[in-house]
């Protein structure tokens, strides 16, 4: 009976000690095969508002566990585009991102991977954040002024460094092995070059312009545009075709030049504005620039005429 007992309490303290023990492995395993929770990371604008187009700085705060570090390479992950730049700050990570939508650029909650001490992975997640657009676009495309393209962003790239160097390899070879072929194939010759003055050249522009139909007011308005920009840069000297109208406007002191400066005006409009000239603005505005050439081409010098003589 004493021997029956016995075995009744030790098995009594066995199942109390499994009731104890199992629901905290139970515990203990859920637990690890769980990962770890996100920490916090503060994702802000450096900006309180930045142009379309222009670049955006946000700034990513972070504090991270003694001994972690971030992972590499740094990936921010949650951007619906390639950041410009990733720098390491005192406080965290500044990313630069382009400024692609008018009223408000937003970027949704992101995550930063890290590792820790103990090599374990873990993760920092911020939430989502935002910053106004502005914009110098008009509502009226009638008072809309062109202004100067942006300069271009530079972006890394990782085979930048090689990229550049072949390209003057292959340029270098190209030329020598063109060079070589002409030094093989050339021949003595004389050539007569015959030069159009600017003004004859302006004039059949504008005629072939003027007499072309079917041509759509953008078009128009480009071809015009162009034919004074190189005529007054061959009569000036400065390079009009690659400037723009308010450059010109600064280089023009001469009375007979600023008045072509609202037809340089329309036709950027035309250009770049959704402007629709009609077929009575083409009609003038080429009758404007041809009378421009006209009264400042060369004039012939008349014969027996003495330079006290002229005008």
């Amino acid at each position: 009976m004493r021997a029956c007992g016995r075995q009744k309490a030790a098995w009594l303290a066995a199942a109390l000690l499994l009731a104890l023990i199992l629901p905290r492995a139970a515990a203990l395993a859920d637990g690890a095969g769980k990962p770890a929770p996100a920490l916090p990371m503060k994702a802000r604008f450096a900006q309180k508002s930045v142009a379309a187009g222009d670049e955006a700085r946000l700034d990513l705060s972070f504090s991270l566990p003694e001994g972690a570090k971030l992972a590499e390479p740094i990936t921010v992950r949650g951007l619906s585009s390639p950041p410009l730049s990733v720098k390491r700050t005192e406080g965290g990570l500044e990313v630069s991102l382009l400024a692609d939508s008018l009223g408000s650029f937003r970027v949704d909650a992101l995550t930063l991977d890290f590792t820790g001490k103990d090599g374990k992975p873990g993760t920092f997640k911020s939430e989502p954040a935002a910053v106004s657009v502005t914009t110098q676009l008009a509502s009226n495309p009638a008072a809309q002024s062109p202004r100067p393209a942006k300069d271009i962003l530079r972006v890394g790239f990782p085979w930048r460094r090689w990229l550049v160097p072949a390209l003057a390899a292959a340029l270098l070879a190209a030329a020598g092995f063109g060079l070589l072929r002409y030094l093989r194939r050339r021949r003595t010759r004389l050539e007569t070059i015959i030069r159009i003055p600017p003004h004859e050249t302006a004039l059949a522009a504008l005629a072939a312009l003027e007499n072309e139909e079917g041509l759509r007011p953008k078009d128009s308005a480009f071809r015009i545009s162009l034919v004074l920009r190189a005529y007054m840069e061959s009569l000036r000297g400065f390079p009009a075709v690659e400037m723009t109208t308010e450059e010109i406007a600064q280089k023009s002191v001469l009375e007979e030049d600023r008045g072509l400066l609202p037809v340089l005006r329309e036709t950027d409009l035309a250009k770049f504005a959704e402007f629709v000239l009609s077929q009575d603005d083409r009609s003038r505005q080429i009758a404007l620039v041809r009378s421009y050439v006209e009264a400042t081409r060369p004039r012939p010098e008349t014969p027996g005429a003495s330079p006290e003589a002229a005008p």
